[in-house]
């Protein structure tokens, strides 16, 4: 297994039967992207691309839309492709700061004329997202006012001007996914908590520091 991982990495005999062109969906994971690249035959081994991303800090960095790949690509080669862009003019900056409820990240998206706050709200509650740290049992308490509260990563983004409201619940959940650290895991199991315990805490520590 390990050879083999090493060979797709490298595009060791690899042949060259053509360019194959390839739609990366707006905040797909890495671990979506694999999929989308084994399911295409542009490598072998998507656990192992994964790791190779995280270990080249390259998770959440790479852009969606179409790519061309080579079927010869090595993986140092598609991670360049990922993350190259073609900048639309309807481009906009989006912050959202530590300690912001989804009410007003909702309210932000809207002054930036990225989707409607209702809009980006009702998707919130009503559209599943496969991502790991998905918990069916958890995310369907009757208790959590906000399906995805504490689990929407603050951080400056990239969106476009009418933008999927679910295309940017997807881009924040991949951020958090790809932050999601051994060290967090832990971190939580050392405090006798879940995961989704942690998140729940540190979402109400920073709502009350930054109110």
């Amino acid at each position: 297994i390990a050879i083999s991982a090493i060979n797709d990495y490298l595009a060791l005999y690899k042949e060259d039967t053509g360019e194959i062109v390839i739609t990366i969906p707006e905040g797909a994971s890495t671990q979506q992207i694999a999929e989308i690249l084994k399911d295409n035959g542009i490598i072998e081994n998507d656990w192992f691309f994964r790791l190779f991303c995280k270990l080249k800090d390259s998770d959440a960095l790479f852009h969606s839309g179409e790519h061309t790949f080579g079927t010869d690509y090595s993986y140092t080669q598609i991670i360049n492709e990922l993350q190259t862009t073609n900048i639309r003019k309807d481009e906009i900056t989006v912050t959202i700061p530590e300690g912001f409820t989804i009410r007003r990240m909702a309210e932000r998206l809207e002054e930036k004329e990225v989707c409607s706050a209702e809009e980006f709200i009702a998707a919130l509650d009503t559209v599943e997202y496969d991502f790991e740290f998905w918990d069916a049992e958890v995310f369907e308490q009757e208790l959590r006012y906000y399906l995805w509260e504490g689990y929407l990563f603050p951080d400056t983004y990239n969106f476009y001007t009418n933008e999927d409201p679910e295309v940017v619940i997807r881009k924040l959940l991949a951020n958090f996914e790809n932050r999601l650290t051994d060290d967090y895991v832990d971190r939580a199991a050392e405090m006798d908590m879940t995961v989704d315990e942690l998140v729940t805490l540190a979402s109400i520590i920073q709502a009350e520091s930054s109110g």
